[in-house]
């Protein structure tokens, strides 16, 4: 079970892409979990009005203050239930391979503790840093 955890302050449209993106997996994840910040944009009311699979748990945690990206990032994966985690940042698009990618290198390296994408930019770069 793949779990995906991403928090979110007012990312709006981002938001949305991210999650059209999770959807879009070849190796699909099984439950999504969105710690939003106490955003005060349509963040939320976008996420819910996406047509999620019923095959994808949608778990929004909503917060009464912005309690920061790292505290967030605690939060998520508390509730998480997958065997693999991931966190991805709201304005993050996966390419369709992406989880089964990343679970196959889990999995061709069980004694790794966590594995990381290669990050691009929208034109195909290589992000520096990432």
């Amino acid at each position: 079970m793949i779990s995906i955890v991403i928090v979110n302050y007012n990312s709006g449209a981002h938001l949305a892409a991210a999650v059209v993106s999770i959807l879009r997996q070849d190796h699909p994840a099984s439950e999504l979990i969105v710690v939003d910040n106490h955003s005060s944009d349509h963040s939320r009311s976008t996420l819910r009005a996406l047509d999620l699979p019923p095959s994808l748990r949608l778990q929004i945690i909503a917060q009464r203050q912005n309690c920061g990206f790292a505290h967030g990032c605690n939060i998520g994966l508390a509730a998480a239930e997958g065997s693999l985690m991931i966190m991805l940042n709201p304005d993050s698009e996966m390419r369709p391979d992406s989880l089964g990618l990343l679970a196959l290198a889990l999995e061709e390296f069980p004694e790794a503790g966590m594995a990381g994408p290669r990050l691009v930019n929208p034109d195909g770069s290589e992000q520096r840093g990432g």
